[in-house]
């Protein structure tokens, strides 16, 4: 079985820090996006922090690893939607293999992680558990289960940094 990338987006490809630069170098994706959130939310993956999605290249590439996005994002854009969002910052696309689903029986996408990387039995008795993951998140997840003591927690205000890519490297070979 393949490594696998649990990844969030805001916080970690999306940072304080790159919306602030986006306002300043993009003002005119900005303010539409500002102006109507929901009508222009298309445009949302053009405020990615540069450094962050070349941070995560790097895994990737490492690693040759799957991606699942337990992202907000898996609520409000298909799979082939955020796709396209990777294919516009040079990520394969074929790389990005799903969303994590939400199970009915939480609200906490924690939950979603844990159950997908046991196998994901709910839905298929095909499935196995996965033993090579990484979880990049800003919301830290490590005291609730030993199940996420493979995660790096990034700082929202920066997103995913090269120290945080390497260690996760080192976790995923």
């Amino acid at each position: 079985m393949k490594p696998r990338i649990y990844l969030d987006i805001d916080g970690v490809l999306n940072s304080t820090t790159s919306d602030k630069l986006a306002t300043e170098t993009l003002p005119e994706i900005s303010s539409l996006i500002k102006k109507d959130l929901y009508k222009n939310k298309h445009l949302l993956h053009r405020l990615w922090s540069p450094t962050a999605v070349s941070n995560l290249k790097m895994i990737i590439k490492e690693t040759n690893a799957d991606v699942y996005i337990h992202s907000t994002w898996r609520h409000h854009f298909s799979l082939d939607e955020l796709k396209s969002f990777f294919k516009f910052w040079n990520i394969n696309k074929s790389c990005i293999k799903g969303l994590v689903p939400q199970y009915k029986l939480s609200s906490e996408r924690y939950h979603d992680i844990s159950w997908h990387i046991d196998g994901d039995r709910l839905f298929s008795r095909d499935s196995k558990p996965c033993s090579n993951y990484v979880i990049i998140d800003d919301y830290n997840m490590t005291n609730i289960s030993d199940k996420f003591v493979n995660q790096i927690v990034t700082d929202s205000n920066i997103g995913l940094t090269e120290v945080q890519s390497k260690k996760a490297i080192k976790l995923l070979k």
